[in-house]
């Protein structure tokens, strides 16, 4: 939908009033993602509900007024939510969220965790893909507030969003809870919703409520149910959370973290080797191992278990056949691939050992030896300059 011009003239008139001349039964989809975070409502108040909190259709009271206020003071970030038509995705944390974190709040960078929670594109629940990270906004455009969340996937119907700080606390922001944020009868624009419903409403427009996929006119809302929080993007890796979505079993494995995931398929009788990472071979029996990114675990007739880790594995494998040992990230190689009865991948020495082209290095060197004696500081300002970072330290 085009947002409604009238919804109001600044974001300070947009707080202090119900809103403006909406077609019927699109409010929330003609509002903007501040106009339903913070249309009607007053600055926060530790005392309670403010009298001049004015209620707007789209939204269920005034949960957001802590996060309102931290977007007030940030224009920039007020300007994208408000004025900006750039599509962006805002995990918007209620006030009860706020109040779990209080003594933390004044010692993170204000910035950082404002923008920790909007992401540079619109994204509904599904393009969210398990074990991802997202790089969020940064207004300042500078490279060391760059920052990234994670989605981290439950069942098939729950995820959670995480920053890097919430994988070392342990709070786990849920996407859609509390999942009574928003009513379905103000955004008939879309058709799909996870619906919460209460029959207990008076109001037939109240029963029907959702928090998730909530589709402003320039961007998606999912309500969450705890601060995302700054920290070290390492501290995804740290804390046992894959970082990159790789976890402890081979290359093509079935989950992530330490997680059953639906989305990758398990070998339970594996080829003999894969041309990934931590390469590994397991043939249905016991399978151990920790990765090279995230996660250690174990598998045993299928079924998977294990978080944390990296470094080696081992394969062990029951009867009578000898148990081969593999170390590092090697590739496993079947040396009777490609035979007749065989369906694998036949690799030659110099494929396995990574050896092939190594007889040519010292002639090629040899070609170019008299050129680069020629001219031997010829680029070698501009070289390094590129090696400068843009504050004059040196890269590394």
């Amino acid at each position: 939908m085009q947002c409604d011009p009238d919804e109001g003239t600044d974001a300070a008139n947009v707080r202090s009033t119900s809103g403006g001349t909406f077609n019927n039964g699109l409010e929330g989809n003609e509002r903007t993602t501040y106009g339903n975070l913070c249309g009607g409502t007053a600055p926060f108040s530790q005392n309670g509900v403010r009298s001049d909190n004015k209620d707007i259709d789209s939204r269920v009271g005034h949960s957001f007024a802590r996060f309102c206020d931290l977007i007030d003071r940030w224009t920039a970030v007020q300007n994208l939510m408000f004025r900006g038509q750039s599509p962006h995705t805002v995990f918007a944390p209620t006030d009860a969220a706020f109040s779990k974190v209080d003594g933390l709040l004044t010692r993170v960078n204000e910035l950082r965790l404002l923008e920790l929670h909007i992401l540079p594109q619109a994204r509904l629940t599904q393009d969210l893909r398990c074990g991802q990270t997202y790089r969020t906004i940064n207004t300042l455009q500078d490279r060391r507030n760059n920052q990234r969340s994670k989605t981290r996937c439950v069942n098939a119907g729950t995820s959670q969003q995480l920053g890097p700080g919430n994988t070392i606390n342990g709070l786990r922001p849920t996407i859609g809870q509390p999942p009574n944020m928003f009513k379905t009868a103000e955004f008939t624009s879309q058709d799909e919703f996870v619906v919460n419903v209460n029959d207990n409403q008076n109001d037939a427009n109240d029963k029907e409520t959702f928090s998730q996929n909530v589709m402003a006119c320039n961007g998606i809302i999912h309500v969450v149910d705890e601060i995302l929080l700054p920290g070290n993007i390492n501290d995804f890796s740290t804390a046992g959370v894959a970082y990159g979505g790789y976890s402890g079993l081979a290359y093509g494995g079935s989950y992530y973290n330490g997680e059953p995931h639906a989305h990758q398929s398990y070998y339970g009788a594996a080829p003999a080797y894969y041309n990934g990472i931590n390469s590994a071979v397991y043939y249905g029996s016991v399978y151990y191992g920790k990765g090279s990114k995230g996660g250690k675990g174990y598998s045993r007739g299928g079924r998977v278990r294990g978080k944390g880790g990296k470094g080696y594995g081992y394969n062990r494998r029951s009867g009578p056949r000898p148990r081969p040992y593999y170390y590092g990230n090697y590739y496993n190689r079947n040396l009777k691939a490609g035979e007749k009865g065989s369906d694998e991948k036949p690799m030659s020495d110099a494929e396995f050992f990574g050896t092939g082209g190594l007889a040519d290095i010292e002639a090629k060197i040899e070609s170019v030896k008299d050129e680069f004696a020629e001219k031997p500081d010829e680029n070698r300002k501009r070289r390094l300059e590129a090696m400068l970072e843009p504050d004059g330290s040196i890269k590394v």
